[in-house]
């Protein structure tokens, strides 16, 4: 050891001296708080080692300085030598940074036996163990200046247990020294202790009390916080949604596994399932085989079903999920039954314009909530995120839509980590490329338009999973139309998806993203988008149009226990409609959001930036009323019908894809009312009539009342009274007679037949529309637009 840590450790409070004794002093700390330890005062009694560190005057010696001198840490880092000058050093003062000090951390002391204060004090003669004892408790119970110590007495002062029971010790070898000193003639050093004649109090008996206290107080503590975690996780039964506590353990164990095991046979029921993220058999055969006893499977197999359970019971009607207790028992009697999920599925067509299933979403999503956050605590815990595994694929895109329901950013690590889970498993070896692979590229890209950010997916992911690169949009339209019905979902499916996804990439970098809202509007990057948009419709519409023809007269979603491959196109049927309105609705937002910009900003500048302003608002107006003729509109009413005629309610949660229903619901209510005269002009004739209007907004609002079945969102609560209070304010000589709306829209031939009857509410003040028939039917004498577009460009490109 160094003069400076020996002369540290000499003056440290506490730190035994040349006599074996404790130094008693201050608990104060050295040097914390970035100023550099204060030293002792002259006047108070020195510890040994540093008697000769101030001189008569007051003033520290040289030596003492050259031994204690302090450092700072920017000098202690450079390894310069450091002069203090008041406050700060001299360095530090020169490069105008702080003068910190860091406090010197001691290691901490071990255990004395206390034989060399013996050795010191006998003269290096080591006294007898029981000669000792009989000593040391007779200086004990006797000396003068000694006291009775108790056990009580321990640990006094905020002074731990070891610290107190070392320097009783200490004390004990030193006055035993002392008294065998008197004995043999050998006088110790600064003796001041008169020997006394010993007592029956002996040193180990109080060593042994000790640990015995120590050990007591321990196993209490060590019972008191196992009974109050005991306490806690009886209450978290209690509370739990998956048992209902009623004193039956038995009962409550068979009600748990029968709902778990209904939650994952409803999986199936789920857009989701569409998709073979995993086998849902082998899944329900492991949960299974474990009797319901989720924490008996393997740690992925536990976190993919964890994760099915909180998707499942976002549409779930089991009443385990509705609890009933005392303090809620007036809202449950005055409250609706809940009505079973298949029989919803079996009437959503009746069910559509009359019912609000928001209530039973809101009554179940506390339970939900719980849930999902026990499958995102086991996705972390075992590191779902990080290791890979088909299991953890699908864990993580179930998550990524789970969580992202209400903010699509928020599901942004479990989507990036399903990415990454896919990269892994191409590169460790995976069967030819599916088309699953392809579904759930699209998926992703969509996901994060949604959110207007750059999808995680690259080309050389398409490249891995999905295969080689297809032909150009334009050539893969122009080769469709001329495809037979057998032919057209071989051919027009992997196309549609393959561009789908480059559309949704594309527009955030140069439409909707970050980056492309802060700079001025690219007018040729929005024109070429509009081209191929309408490319892209053409595909919709033949695979809509040849899914319509096999379909027949079957609903266009499949049913809750459907599995045949006629339900397996009219799933595609609806994604790939959803995913073209989901490219469409950005660059409408896009647009309205710049016209607003410029009503709300302030020039300034003078004429001249007003003038250029003007012509800039101009060219918006121009390019926004292009976009509403030529695929907003459409759109817009692509979607209405699509979730018309939805009869599973799964279907109508945001999480698969966005279906971003309010935002096309504002959209539609100020169509009309458009801003700028420019704009109406250019849509006269051809946007949405006051009846074709509220007809969609009357879809779209009834299905958003489906939708609260499964989602609580109370942006989607006040969308919904802004449709209801427009549909009231809607002029009534345009809704009280009964008229016939046959919508041959442009997207593939299909023609809506719907009556609907005006229906005056008395005491409400305001008219509604509600469906008293609906028909689908294909009018095979109308040619359909698109198709007619196809035609005319094939001619032309043979030509």
């Amino acid at each position: 050891m160094s003069s400076r840590a020996s002369s540290e450790v000499a003056s440290a409070p506490g730190a035994p001296d040349v006599s074996g004794m404790l130094i008693e002093g201050d608990d104060e700390t050295v040097g914390v708080g970035g100023t550099p330890p204060a030293s002792h005062d002259a006047d108070g009694p020195s510890s040994p080692g540093s008697s000769s560190a101030f001189g008569a005057d007051g003033r520290q010696t040289k030596e003492a300085k050259a031994k204690g001198r302090f450092t700072c840490d920017a000098c202690k880092l450079r390894k310069v030598r450091c002069i203090q000058e008041g406050q700060s050093c001299v360095q530090c003062s020169r490069h105008g940074i702080p003068c910190t000090f860091t406090p010197h951390v001691r290691k901490k002391m071990e255990p004395r036996a206390g034989k060399r204060i013996v050795l010191a004090k006998t003269g290096g003669t080591l006294v007898d163990s029981t000669a000792a004892r009989e000593h040391g408790a007779a200086s004990l119970n006797t000396s003068a200046s000694s006291t009775v110590v108790t056990l009580s007495q321990l640990g006094k002062d905020g002074q731990p247990l070891s610290l107190v029971a070392r320097r009783l010790q200490n004390a004990v070898a030193a006055r035993v020294a002392t008294s065998m000193s008197k004995d043999t003639g050998i006088s110790g050093e600064n003796e001041e202790v008169p020997y006394r004649q010993p007592a029956a109090l002996p040193f180990p008996s109080v060593v042994a009390a000790q640990r015995a206290e120590a050990i007591a107080r321990e196993a209490a503590r060590e019972a008191r916080e196992a009974a109050r975690e005991a306490r806690e996780a009886i209450r978290l039964y209690n509370e739990s949604p998956l048992v209902r506590y009623s004193g039956n353990t038995l009962a409550d164990q068979q009600l748990s596994i029968a709902l778990i095991t209904h939650l994952i046979e409803l999986f199936k029921a789920t857009p989701q399932y569409w998709l073979g993220l995993f086998s849902l058999p082998v899944l329900s055969n492991q949960v299974q085989a474990v009797n319901g006893r989720l924490y008996d499977l393997p740690a992925p197999t536990q976190v993919l079903a964890r994760s099915v359970i909180a998707l499942t019971a976002c549409i779930s009607s089991h009443p385990l999920l509705f609890p009933t207790t005392e303090s809620t028992a007036y809202y449950y009697a005055h409250s609706s039954r809940v009505p079973s999920f298949d029989n919803i599925n079996c009437n959503v067509p009746r069910l559509f314009g009359g019912s609000d299933l928001r209530e039973f979403g809101k009554r179940r999503a506390h339970a939900c909530d719980k849930l999902r956050e026990q499958a995102i605590e086991l996705a972390w815990e075992y590191g779902a995120l990080v290791y890979g595994g088909r299991e953890n694929v699908a864990s993580c895109h179930l998550l990524a839509g789970l969580v992202g329901v209400n903010s699509p950013m928020a599901g942004k690590p479990y989507s990036v980590a399903h990415v990454t889970h896919l990269r892994e498993l191409c590169v460790e070896g995976v069967p030819d490329p599916e088309m699953e692979w392809t579904f759930l590229i699209l998926l992703e890209a969509l996901n994060s338009l949604a959110s207007s950010t750059i999808s995680t997916f690259e080309e050389t992911d398409e490249l891995l999973l999905a295969g080689a690169a297809l032909e150009p949009l334009q050539s893969s339209a122009l080769a469709a139309a001329p495809l037979e019905p057998a032919e057209v979902f071989d051919r027009c499916l992997q196309p549609f998806l393959y561009h789908a996804t480059h559309l949704a990439r594309r527009c955030v970098r140069q439409i909707s993203g970050t980056f492309a809202r802060s700079h001025w509007l690219d007018e040729a990057a929005v024109a070429s988008y509009l081209s191929d948009l309408e490319l892209l419709g053409a595909l919709r519409s033949k695979l809509d149009a040849t899914a319509a023809s096999l379909l027949g007269d079957k609903p266009s979603m499949p049913a809750h226990e459907g599995d045949s491959q006629v339900d397996v196109l009219a799933a595609i049927r609806f994604m790939v409609t959803v995913a073209w309105s989901s490219l469409v609705l950005p660059l409408l937002l896009n647009l309205q959001a710049r016209i607003d910009s410029f009503e709300s900003s302030k020039n300034d500048d003078g004429k001249r930036a007003t003038s250029d302003t003007a012509k800039r608002r101009v060219v918006v107006e121009n390019l926004l009323a292009d976009a509403y003729r030529r695929v907003g509109i459409r759109a817009g009413a692509l979607l209405a019908e699509r979730v018309r005629n939805v009869p599973s309610l799964a279907w109508l949660t945001p999480g698969l894809m966005p279906l971003r229903l309010a935002e096309w619901t504002k959209l539609l209510i100020r169509l009309p009312a458009a801003p700028g005269e420019a704009l109406e002009g250019a849509l006269a004739g051809q946007s949405l009539s006051v009846g074709e209007k509220a007809e969609k907004l009357e879809w779209l609002l009834n299905s958003m009342r489906l939708a609260g079945w499964a989602t609580v969102s109370f942006d989607i609560d006040e969308v919904v009274t802004e449709v209801e209070n427009f549909l009231i304010g809607t002029p009534g000589d345009e809704l009280e007679e009964v008229f016939d709306i046959r919508a041959g829209s442009s997207n593939g031939g299909e023609a809506i037949d719907a009556i609907y009857e005006g229906e005056v509410s008395n005491g409400q003040g305001g008219t509604r529309a509600v469906v008293s028939d609906y028909e689908s039917y294909r009018d095979p004498g109308v040619i359909d637009d698109d198709e007619r577009m196809l035609e005319s460009e094939g001619m032309q490109h043979q030509s």
